[in-house]
């Protein structure tokens, strides 16, 4: 069987850490397109306000030589009215998420 060439991120191999998921938000201001399997790195800026919920810390896609915070585990489908399908596997560019 041969090796599949192709871009799939980073995925979770065991977890052995007993810890929940970490809340984070993607900015709007920030026009990278991100995926599940993504690294990311803290955001410089102060916490974000999600859609009039909680606050949560801002993270940004993270460049190969940056230090990894963390990998996008997935998207919250947080509004009915961003008509944003539960399967939704990445984040568009300039969409807070």
């Amino acid at each position: 069987m041969a090796n599949v060439d192709a871009a799939f991120g980073l995925a979770l191999h065991e977890d052995n850490s007993q810890a929940p998921l970490m809340l984070c938000v993607i900015p709007s201001g920030n026009g990278t397109a991100t995926f599940v399997g993504d690294a990311v790195k803290t955001a410089d800026l102060d916490s974000v306000k999600i859609n009039g919920g909680p606050y949560a810390l801002p993270v940004i896609q993270a460049a190969a030589t940056d230090p990894i915070f963390g990998v996008i585990m997935g998207f919250q489908q947080h509004t009915v009215a961003s008509s944003m399908d539960l399967g939704r596997r990445h984040r568009p560019a300039s969409t807070a998420m």
